[in-house]
């Protein structure tokens, strides 16, 4: 007889097997480039001020509210804001910042009544240039003090420009944590 755990291990290795094609089909098919990164931002800021359809295809077991929509502005900053708003009431900011040679992820987490969460204001920077489709950020430690067990944790955000959608990743280790795609 096979245990629960055998079978959650293979489970999980079957959704990790599934999904890693659509994330390694964007940085192979595009080169980077010297601008990759402002081109990704513009990308995304072409879509500012409108509300976008969006859907939840992976979650934690046990997280109890779903995707609900997303919008996206610009500041006068530059700072790209994806916004994620849940059936709960509660949203999460996902801030991207051009600095100088990398580009800076962050995770506003507010609950229902707007007040920020217990943990919030966590990220990391850039791996590289990335490409214009596909940046990938590993946590930084300032996001580690949050959550030790997130230190194996990265975000990939990136364009399926076929399908026009743009997707949102959180892997801790080689797991699939989480996948937001907004229907753009």
């Amino acid at each position: 007889m096979i245990s629960n755990k055998a079978i959650l291990a293979i489970n999980v290795i079957i959704i990790s097997i599934l999904a890693l094609p659509a994330c390694n089909n964007h940085s192979s098919k595009e080169k980077q480039t010297e601008n990759a990164q402002q081109e990704f931002l513009d990308k995304i800021s072409q879509h500012n001020q409108k509300e976008i359809k969006c859907k939840l295809l992976e979650s934690p077991k046990g997280e109890n509210s779903s995707l609900e929509n997303a919008g996206i502005r610009k500041n006068a900053e530059e700072d790209v804001f994806i916004e994620l708003f849940f059936t709960n009431d509660s949203s999460i900011n996902l801030i991207i910042t051009q600095l100088e040679n990398e580009l800076l992820l962050k995770h506003d987490v507010r609950q229902k009544n707007l007040m920020p969460a217990e943990n919030t204001m966590y990220g990391g920077f850039s791996k590289d240039q990335g490409t214009s489709t596909h940046q990938t950020f590993p946590v930084h430690n300032f996001g580690m003090n949050m959550w030790p067990e997130y230190e194996a944790t990265h975000w990939e955000i990136f364009w399926d420009e076929t399908n026009n959608e743009l997707h949102y990743q959180e892997w801790n280790q080689d797991s699939l944590n989480r996948h937001y795609v907004l229907l753009l």
